[in-house]
C-alpha cells in the first residue's frame, strides 16, 4: 500500500466533477485557448449566467437565450 493520501476538493467529493472530467475540461479549455485565443474563429458568443459563470454559445443558441422584447406593453 502507498503512504500517499489523496485529498479531494469539496466539489469532487460532492460528485460535481470527477478528476477525469475535470482534467478533460481543462485540456479542452487549453486547446481552445491555443487554437482561438480571441474567441473569433469558432464564432461563439459569451453569455453570463446568473451564477456568475459564462456560457459560450453558437449564434443560434445565443439568440434563443436573449430576452425577447414584447410587441405590446
Amino acid at each position: 500500500m502507498s503512504d500517499i493520501e489523496v485529498r479531494e476538493s469539496d466539489r469532487l467529493r460532492d460528485g460535481v466533477l470527477s478528476e477525469v472530467e475535470r482534467s478533460g475540461i481543462l485540456a479542452l479549455h487549453a486547446l481552445l485557448r491555443e487554437v482561438d485565443p480571441h474567441h473569433q474563429k469558432l464564432g461563439l458568443k459569451r453569455m453570463p449566467t446568473y451564477t456568475g459563470d459564462f456560457l459560450w454559445l453558437c449564434e443560434r443558441h445565443y439568440e434563443d437565450a436573449q430576452p425577447k422584447i414584447p410587441d405590446k406593453i
